[in-house]
């Protein structure tokens, strides 16, 4: 079942999401090889954006079933920045490679590696602690959705999620922290899956759907240059001073770039009135009853 809605009763459909997300979330940490971590956390951050979509319905309850599934992410998130740095380095000694010559990039990846070995020494214990929280999730989270799913729940918490993007937007420029920028994302990736669920069957909304994506990326990938420029400054004499100096250097670069591209997405993708946010679901609402 896709992470999208289709025709039949909100409350069913999305109770049936929030058990089929924390179910592959629960089989890739069971994988019997290593366990899928990349994997279980988009499922995590799957059900999550669910909660947040209803926030305000839930009430009371929010707040605890959200922080279990944030707790249930944030236990994983080691063995997931460990594995990601590779990759983030790896591609921007691709985007520089006169910059960062194989010297250069033989000692930054096998610091690299070297932490990588060092979180999945404590991958099975990580997933272990991570699988309670999802087990019990799931014994309870699927029947309070369903209890609180109402159209205009979801189109409150879709518009407020719009919102929320769009004022973090406001005050950021490209030289503004990564804390700030990471924020934003965080805001445009719930925007994201929200408008994701009410894309089926329109195309404006498909469009929107995958521009918001290509935007979601490009935070992503900044956030990652974040946090591999954070690790070479927290071990400088793992790395040397020129190396870190150099490799620095390009992460501001690519970093940059980055950003504007993302401060201009945003800028025509959070231009329109709460009102464009509040329509994503009253069409998908219209095109349910066409169809009946």
């Amino acid at each position: 079942m896709p992470f999208k809605l289709e025709r039949g009763s909100l409350s069913k459909q999305l109770r049936r999401l929030v058990r089929k997300e924390l179910e592959a979330a629960i089989e890739a940490l069971n994988h019997s090889g290593a366990p899928r971590i990349h994997d279980a956390r988009k499922h995590i951050k799957k059900t999550r954006a669910i909660v947040k979509l209803l926030r305000r319905p839930l009430g009371k309850r929010y707040a605890k079933e959200d922080a279990r599934l944030r707790a249930a992410g944030g236990g994983l998130s080691e063995l997931r920045d460990a594995e990601v740095m590779l990759q983030t380095f790896a591609a921007l000694q691709k985007e520089f490679p006169a910059l960062i010559p194989p010297p250069i990039a033989g000692k930054v990846d096998r610091a690299l590696r070297r932490d990588h070995r060092n979180a999945q020494a404590h991958s099975r214990a990580r997933a272990r602690q991570t699988l309670a929280l999802l087990k019990r999730s799931r014994a309870v989270l699927p029947r309070r959705v369903e209890a609180v799913s109402r159209f205009g729940a979801a189109r409150g918490g879709l518009t407020r999620a719009f919102v929320r993007s769009k004022v973090a937007l406001a005050s950021l420029t490209s030289e503004s922290s990564g804390d700030d920028f990471h924020a934003w994302r965080r805001r445009v990736k719930a925007h994201w899956y929200h408008v994701r669920l009410f894309a089926s069957l329109q195309p404006a909304t498909q469009a929107r759907a995958r521009k918001l994506e290509a935007l979601q990326t490009a935070l992503g990938d900044d956030h990652n240059l974040e946090l591999l420029g954070e690790t070479l400054l927290e071990h400088p004499d793992g790395f040397g001073a020129r190396t870190t100096a150099v490799v620095l250097g390009c992460i501001q670069k690519r970093q940059h770039a980055l950003r504007q591209h993302a401060l201009a997405s945003g800028r025509r993708l959070f231009a329109s009135k709460p009102e464009t946010a509040e329509a994503i679901v009253n069409r998908w609402r219209a095109a349910q009853r066409r169809a009946d």
